[in-house]
């Protein structure tokens, strides 16, 4: 399964550790970023919640209708790469949120086996 998104709620995080982020793309070599996804299942607003790290900053969520998918893959083990692909928003402006694109794949852990 391939999905690609806007993190939400990057707006809620701290700009610094975005801005830092978004250089980390901008320059790197393929401006692919690898990201770590961690399920939050204790969310109380949502419990197929989802974060999104890059480089130890918190970005924000997978947004709700793509952690639905997402979920249940993660809770039953399946691999799930995922990498930032773009910055949304120039992170030296000061009054924009700060935004990233992701690409997520899972691999049914099922299948590997």
């Amino acid at each position: 399964m391939k999905l690609e998104f806007s993190v939400a709620g990057t707006s809620f995080r701290s700009r610094d550790d975005l801005a830092s982020v978004a250089k980390v793309v901008r320059s790197g070599p393929h401006r692919l970023v690898p990201a770590m996804l961690q399920r939050e299942p204790t969310n109380k607003f949502d419990p197929n919640a989802i974060r999104v790290y890059c480089n130890d900053a918190w970005l924000g969520y997978v947004p709700r209708v793509q952690a639905a998918t997402l979920a249940p893959c993660m809770d039953r083990g399946d691999r799930v790469d995922a990498v930032v692909t773009r910055v949304l928003v120039d992170p030296d402006d000061d009054y924009d949120p700060i935004k990233f694109d992701l690409r997520v794949v899972a691999t049914d852990a099922r299948a590997v086996r």
